[in-house]
């Protein structure tokens, strides 16, 4: 096997961008570039330095749509819906010709990108942060059970992951992740002023904004391409981060998102 560093992840997520926007134009759907990837594309134009993954967001129906249509020969979709294997209660697209293996006890798959579904809530802010609370328990429950212990993890840790692992005992990931989609696909109210991300991993209020935010989106520069990307980016970006064109210190700047292997197959 041949190992794939840094510089080739970067390579490969950002082909995988490439072929997930020409699909979505081909096929009138709509998405954005979102979170750390939004804000690498106004900050760096691409990739922010010590980041080494790629987020893209898209509306419930057009998510749908998204999921149900996507096919490509090299590059894979991996959703609750299309993959009996699937783990997780959002979508990714994923390099068929390699294999990651990340810090967790999820499924193995290849390098990919995340697909996010944003869900609508309310029109009342109030009633939107309460429905995206009820959600909290499930995605702490669900981030235990695919969490593992490594070399590094503190004691403490490991031994919560292990009463975590304990106390789910017979419930499996897809279970939790099915409750999590189902739940939020119910919920999802077409045109409500807030929309907010109900199946990712954060539990962060930060994750619930206006509508409008998804209405227009532009063209924007990341790394050696063109994307839509949210047209009132400051707005989202501050929302989201605060000043984010200040950079976290230095002993922040770490990846994210680490993996134990990465290679070609």
């Amino acid at each position: 096997m041949k190992e794939i560093d840094n510089t080739q992840l970067k390579e490969i997520q950002l082909s995988i961008l490439k072929n997930i926007h020409k699909f979505c134009i081909n096929n009138n759907i709509k998405y954005t570039i979102a979170y750390g990837t939004l804000l690498g594309a106004i900050r760096h134009h691409g990739f922010i330095p010590w980041d080494n993954d790629i987020d893209i967001s898209m509306l419930r129906e057009d998510y749908e749509l998204f999921v149900k249509t996507y096919q490509d020969e090299v590059f894979k979709l991996y959703e609750l819906g299309t993959d009996p294997q699937c783990d997780i209660p959002y979508a990714k697209v994923y390099d068929s010709r390699t294999v990651l293996k990340e810090h967790s006890r999820l499924n193995v798959i290849g390098v990919n990108i995340d697909v996010f579904p944003i869900d609508g809530l309310n029109d009342s802010l109030k009633q939107s942060l309460k429905i995206y609370r009820s959600f909290n328990i499930l995605k702490i429950l669900r981030i235990l059970k695919g969490r593992k212990s490594v070399p590094s993890t503190p004691w403490w840790w490991k031994i919560l992951l292990s009463f975590a692992h304990f106390c789910l005992w017979g419930i499996t990931s897809r279970e939790l992740c099915e409750k999590i989609s189902e739940k939020a696909k119910k919920i999802n109210k077409d045109g409500s002023k807030f929309v907010g991300l109900l199946t990712g991993n954060s539990t962060t209020d930060k994750n619930i904004m206006p509508r409008d935010f998804f209405s227009k989106v532009q063209l924007m520069q990341f790394e050696d391409g063109l994307f839509y990307g949210i047209d009132n980016y400051d707005e989202y970006l501050r929302h989201a981060y605060g000043d984010y064109m200040i950079f976290p210190p230095k002993e922040l700047q770490v990846v994210p998102h680490a993996a134990d292997e990465i290679y070609w197959k």
